[in-house]
């Protein structure tokens, strides 16, 4: 399923049902929407993905940890930016990205993870081998993962094997392949999903 993404930064207005329904027409059926990225809220989430489930878009959204905060509060912060459609997300994605060469580590990782399960939500991990990698952390297979490769190339089985996660397992459920890409006037990122994934118990 091809899906698109938009950060906290994306645009200064939420995106409207009509922008909504273009990115429909054009072949997309989801949309990831960022919650909370550190340490700023998104205050067009909730609007922007109100507008996306009434366009026909499955939702989903992400939140951004860091190393000052534990993985729950991160978790908390990103709640109050949706939280009359929590429910409806088809996932959370926990954001593990090396910024500023600032670690994350693994018990913050386990924090969110726990807390948005705690939540009665679906977590997935979103990160990239460079960062993983680099930051030392352990084999977290038992997650879905979301991983950003930007080589331009939708095939899911294409891409980098780290953490425990491999093409081969399927446990590889997302690959993000063009980033900062502009859409219909927006800032969007581009993924594609498993569908067996987004559909599973639909």
């Amino acid at each position: 399923m091809k899906a698109l993404d938009l950060s906290v930064y994306s645009s200064p207005n939420p995106l409207s049902i009509h922008a909504c329904e273009d990115f429909k027409r054009d072949g997309f059926g989801l949309l990831i929407v960022g919650l909370w990225t550190g340490n700023r809220g998104n205050p067009h989430a909730l609007e922007t993905l109100q507008n996306a489930k009434l366009a026909g878009l499955h939702i989903a959204g992400y939140i951004a940890l860091t190393k000052y905060h534990p993985g729950g509060w991160h978790i908390n912060q990103g709640t109050k930016y949706c939280w009359q459609l929590w429910h409806d997300l088809n996932f959370v994605a926990i954001d593990v990205e090396l910024i500023h060469d600032e670690s994350i580590s693994q018990e913050t990782i386990d924090s969110a993870y726990t807390n948005v399960l705690a939540r009665h939500q679906q977590p997935i991990i979103y990160s990239n081998k460079n960062s993983w990698n680099t930051m030392g952390l352990p084999d977290h297979s038992f997650s879905p993962l979301w991983t950003a490769d930007a080589d331009k190339d939708p095939n899911i089985d294409n891409t980098y094997s780290y953490g425990g996660w491999s093409p081969a397992k399927k446990n590889i459920i997302g690959k993000q392949y063009i980033l900062d890409t502009t859409m219909h006037g927006v800032g969007v990122d581009i993924s594609t999903f498993r569908d067996e994934f987004i559909l599973r118990g639909r």
